[in-house]
């Protein structure tokens, strides 16, 4: 296994385990998404409010707890929406990618390590093949033409386009974790082969020109995000415990120190991130620092989503998936949990999409 990779494959789920310090919103136990406000009749509009043309039946799969709100064929149960699985049978599932009306994902064959690359509707529907045999598999970012995935193992960067077509390795480095897409092309974190060997590397999205250096003797690179014309990054291995952000014109400043922060995202003003050894989910300003702590939990925290109005992350074992409001307000809420161990994450704007790796689940809940 590569140091303090996520989405590993193979691994058996530990012992369930509870939130400690944060509150929690739990729903009867069906696990799946709160409405605020949401109630069993009445009438409450898509955005909890009163709605007086509103007749609806609202614990209904396509009215569930407010008018509107569509559970996407899973079932509804006190105003909550539970998860549907898309795809199941696979062997080992790792990431979930979506853009627009698509999702790719990454599952294993035969429960090792080499692994196809799939696609399909947003629904389940039109299920194909990318891309076979891929070496670890763990992370992607898309746009609307094509599909960019890392291997961890071969520490290849790779693309194809969403019908299949058009494969190409971008490049080769050693241990790659996150990749995300900017403007000028393809981002992404490499661990290295040891020591300060990791950094953030830019290589174009038709593979034309060699990598350029972003910031290089790093320790542990897993997770970046685009923010401000520059980055933020964890470097959370050996000792590096860090949350970094790298200005636009490279220089690095540490923003925050955590116990062995793992993956981060950003909305531009804040960075969010989690600690699987503090296990704990943070907030800290991107250009002043200051860090507040959202949520805590005995689990290992890991994969980090944002929206306009919630922080998600996934706890691999024993497999939640929770989200907090990002102004910090209200409790901690279970989207689903504890029925195997979680891989992936991933969001758009009405549902989100998660995969449960050894039960071969790609999963879908509505927000």
């Amino acid at each position: 296994m590569g140091r303090g990779r996520w989405v590993v494959w193979g691994l058996g789920a530990a012992a369930a385990a509870l939130l400690a310090c944060s509150a929690i919103t739990t729903f009867d136990g069906l696990t799946g998404s709160a409405q605020s406000g949401a109630s069993e009749g009445g009438t409450i509009d898509a955005q909890g409010g009163v709605d007086a043309g509103c007749t609806a039946d609202l614990t209904t799969s396509q009215n569930c707890g407010a008018c509107g709100h569509d559970c996407f064929g899973g079932p509804c149960k006190q105003g909550v929406c539970g998860a549907v699985p898309l795809v199941s049978g696979k062997p080992n599932v790792g990431f979930v990618e979506v853009h627009g009306p698509l999702v790719a994902f990454a599952a294993a064959v035969d429960a090792g390590v080499i692994s196809n690359v799939y696609a399909m509707q947003s629904d389940g529907g039109d299920l194909r093949v990318l891309s076979t045999q891929q070496d670890g598999p763990n992370y992607a970012t898309s746009d609307q033409d094509r599909l960019y995935f890392s291997n961890f193992y071969s520490g290849e960067i790779q693309t194809v386009r969403w019908d299949g077509s058009g494969f190409l390795t971008l490049t080769k480095s050693v241990l790659t974790n996150q990749v995300i897409l900017t403007s000028r092309g393809v981002v992404y974190a490499t661990q290295g082969d040891g020591g300060k060997n990791g950094g953030l590397y830019l290589v174009d999205t038709a593979g034309a020109s060699p990598p350029t250096a972003i910031i290089t003797q790093q320790i542990g690179p897993e997770c970046v995000a685009e923010v401000n014309g520059g980055f933020v990054f964890t470097d959370f291995d050996y000792g590096g415990k860090s949350v970094v952000r790298v200005n636009p014109d490279g220089t690095p400043t540490t923003i925050a120190s955590g116990k062995n922060p793992a993956c981060v995202a950003s909305d531009g003003t804040f960075a969010y991130w989690s600690d699987k050894v503090a296990g704990t989910i943070s907030r800290t300003h991107i250009t002043t620092g200051v860090t507040t702590q959202l949520a805590a939990t005995t689990a290992v925290p890991g994969y980090v989503r944002v929206d306009d109005t919630y922080v998600y992350w996934l706890e691999r074992t024993p497999g939640n998936v929770r989200r907090i409001r990002k102004d910090a307000s209200g409790s901690a809420e279970l989207v689903y949990g504890g029925n195997g161990m979680v891989n992936g994450l991933a969001l758009d704007d009405t549902a989100i999409y998660f995969t449960l790796g050894t039960a071969g689940l790609v999963m879908k809940v509505a927000k």
